[in-house]
């Protein structure tokens, strides 16, 4: 008796000990589903939009929630149009949720990486308070990918740049007319820009601020200056990027009057040219070519072809010269009377024996002229008095 009490004994312990260890299973078991539901909840803490396009959707700001319509989000852009669609949903929510100043963090799930956020930026020169290294990353188990943006920017200071802007744009604006051509729409900025602001280097060179406000910037700033203008204007356009002799480089390509050409307002720098270069206004890919602009591959995607000669200022102004013509020449001085005299050559050997004979003294017709400034990249002379 005693020994099938001890073995019923030893049998009721094994049984609890079973028990316990059960428990203690079931006990890690929830405590792992408690953690996952708890990774979930901190997964979520970035929102979750719906579909753009299909109704009203959030952002989290450090200062409140906000509700944007998407009927008011412009489905326009030159890197908009050459997105996917999926991409395009997230074009629309950067913009959507950078389109207003806010003075507390953003945060925004998207399904893209920075490409789209820069091709947003592209389109959007006047979001001058976005900064992208202040753009952070992360993402849960490559299914999800926020951002969270940091503010660099008070929002007095921002509202203050905005103003000066915004009066500068104004005053571009009643310039030009509603019926104007696209041509004349982009002449006209082409003007305002060059007397707007001068070519020098500064901390805000890289964004509108430094051309509208401070009144000096480089390549970026004068091509999204041209670029904020056009959108006004109502003129399509794209911000280029990529290389020339000299580095890197900004510009322009514009859609005049149904046809692609490439825009660089950048002035000439220095004493040593002090005239605006008309030439650089209506590019085609030949004359772009000539002028040593190689665009970067980051911009080269679905890049339109450029071949319209017809949207060149010297066309549009009837500043062309096709031959050796004195009559021409003669024709074209006493349309400006007193004045400096430019035009374009059509090709290089009408330029170099109008250049050769007016330097060596055997070009009459224009001896009241001074002195001749060489462009010859770009056909260009120009006949100062």
């Amino acid at each position: 008796n005693s020994q099938r009490q001890t073995n019923s004994q030893r049998q009721t312990n094994s049984q609890q000990t079973n028990s316990q260890q059960t428990n203690t299973r079931e006990t890690n078991s929830q405590r792992q589903t408690n953690s996952q539901q708890t990774a979930s909840q901190n997964e979520t803490t970035a929102p979750t939009q719906s579909d753009p396009l299909a109704g009203e959707f959030h952002y989290s700001y450090g200062d409140g929630n906000i509700v944007y319509d998407p009927d008011e989000i412009p489905l326009t852009g030159y890197y908009f149009e050459r997105l996917s669609p999926q991409d395009q949903k997230d074009y629309l929510k950067w913009y959507a949720a950078f389109r207003t100043p806010s003075a507390g963090e953003i945060r925004i799930e998207v399904t893209s990486d920075y490409e789209v956020a820069y091709a947003m930026l592209n389109d959007h020169p006047e979001l001058f308070w976005i900064e992208t290294t202040s753009l952070m990353q992360w993402s849960s188990e490559g299914k999800r990918l926020y951002y969270i943006y940091k503010p660099v920017m008070d929002l007095s200071e921002i509202s203050g740049y905005q103003s000066t802007i915004e009066t500068e744009v104004q005053r571009y604006l009643s310039s030009i007319n509603s019926t104007d051509s696209d041509y004349q729409k982009i002449k006209a900025a082409f003007d305002f820009i060059d007397e707007l602001t001068m070519y020098e280097h500064n901390p805000h060179d890289q964004d509108i601020i430094s051309s509208f406000v401070l009144h000096k910037t480089v390549c970026q700033g004068y091509a999204e200056t041209m670029g904020t203008l056009l959108s006004r204007a109502g003129v399509a356009w794209g911000l280029m990027t990529g290389d020339m002799d000299q580095g890197a480089h900004a510009w322009d390509i514009v859609r005049m009057d149904g046809s692609w050409c490439y825009v660089d307002a950048v002035e000439p720098e220095g004493e040593l040219n002090p005239f605006r270069d008309y030439g650089r206004l209506g590019m085609t890919d030949e004359m772009l070519a000539s002028l040593h602009y190689v665009v970067s591959p980051d911009h080269s995607k679905n890049l339109p072809v450029c071949s319209n000669s017809n949207c060149n200022y010297f066309w549009q102004e009837d500043l062309l010269v096709t031959g050796y013509d004195l009559n021409r020449l003669e024709q074209l001085k006493n349309r400006f009377p007193g004045q400096n005299l430019r035009f374009r050559c059509t090709d290089a050997g009408v330029y170099d024996r109008i250049y050769s004979d007016y330097t060596s003294g055997n070009l009459p017709v224009m001896e009241e002229f001074r002195r001749v400034w060489d462009y010859r990249d770009s056909l260009v002379m120009l006949f100062e008095r």
